[in-house]
């Protein structure tokens, strides 16, 4: 069988011992199905038996070339390319006609293969304890800055040391491409925030402030107080005036009947001149209290009330009209 050579080596079969044959029939089997497996397309499940396969029988050529077409069927260039590699240097060493063709295969992968150079700068390869991580295998410093083959896709780089905030990447590969990544320092961790404890909140009594003068004085009839107090004191006022203009008639009245009645004694055809001389009077003495307790109401509500904010504006001015004389108050 075709598979069954593949595996063996040329020259006598040497006895072997129970633990080798046991070995090399599982390799076999293993092989067989890897072939099946790659004449179907199916390369990721064939080259991991593959790798199997090259582990339980170390050395052999044939192992390793198969292996090396799976990971070329699979995508893994730089994989193939390296156990190319590995099968030629093997086959030179053993005079195998088959290191010609391995050796055609890794010159042809050559120019397809990626590589990945990871520059570290010298702050970060000054720090002690590093690591440099490339999808899970440690990147010696020996390959630092050196382009290494890589399979084409995604790979994930790490660099991380004691008491530094970890350095994470992703880089995309492309075929035949170099990629440089370079890791400049790994900087100080984010200092994590501590939770202060608290004290209990101390309980406070809720208080309503009383309103105060800032708020405004409370208006009555749309008037604040303050005003009510000017206009009150202003009635008051004309109502002192109007006893004043008044009791000045009213003089004048008793002096004009003084003259006319004789020992103080008047005759009938003076009664409506008494009567108009007895109201002007009346009017005076009233026009003097009414406008006096008036005048000191206003005067006393305007002390008491708050201040508004423009105190009103009262003016009082005298008028004649046909009836007589008076005043006229504006506010």
């Amino acid at each position: 069988m075709a598979a069954a050579v593949a595996l063996s080596a040329p020259g006598s079969v040497s006895a072997q011992s129970p633990d080798e044959t046991q070995r090399r029939a599982i390799a076999q089997a293993l092989f067989d199905e890897a072939q099946k497996l790659m004449e179907a397309g199916n390369f990721s499940p064939a080259c991991i038996k593959l790798e199997e396969v090259v582990r339980l029988s170390p050395g052999k050529i044939g192992a390793v070339i198969t292996l090396a077409k799976c990971y070329e069927g699979e995508g893994k260039l730089a994989s193939a390319w390296s156990r190319y590699r590995n099968a030629a240097d093997a086959a030179k060493v053993a005079g195998d006609p088959r290191a010609k063709d391995a050796q055609k295969k890794v010159e042809e992968l050559d120019a397809k293969v990626p590589r990945l150079t990871i520059v570290v700068g010298l702050k970060a390869g000054a720090v002690v304890g590093l690591r440099v991580m490339r999808d899970g295998s440690e990147v010696s410093a020996a390959q630092w800055g050196v382009a290494i083959p890589v399979d084409p896709g995604d790979h994930h780089v790490e660099a991380t040391a004691p008491g530094k905030q970890a350095f994470v990447t992703d880089v995309t590969l492309a075929v035949g491409a170099t990629t440089t990544l370079e890791i400049a320092e790994l900087v100080e961790p984010n200092p994590t925030p501590t939770a202060t404890p608290t004290a209990a909140p101390t309980p406070t009594a809720v208080v309503t402030a009383l309103p105060t003068a800032d708020a405004g004085p409370t208006k009555v009839l749309g008037l604040p107080p303050r005003t009510w107090g000017f206009v009150i004191g202003g009635v008051g006022t004309l109502g002192i005036v109007a006893g004043a203009v008044a009791g000045a008639v009213a003089l004048g009245q008793h002096d004009a009947l003084a003259a006319q009645c004789l020992n103080r004694f008047c005759g009938a055809d003076k009664r409506g001149d008494i009567a108009a001389y007895e109201t002007t009077g009346l009017v005076s003495t009233i026009g003097f209290a009414a406008g006096g307790a008036l005048a000191a109401a206003g005067v006393v509500i305007w002390l008491v009330s708050p201040a508004s904010a423009a105190p009103p504006k009262v003016s009082v001015a005298p008028v004649v009209t046909l009836g007589g004389a008076g005043l006229v108050g504006r506010f």
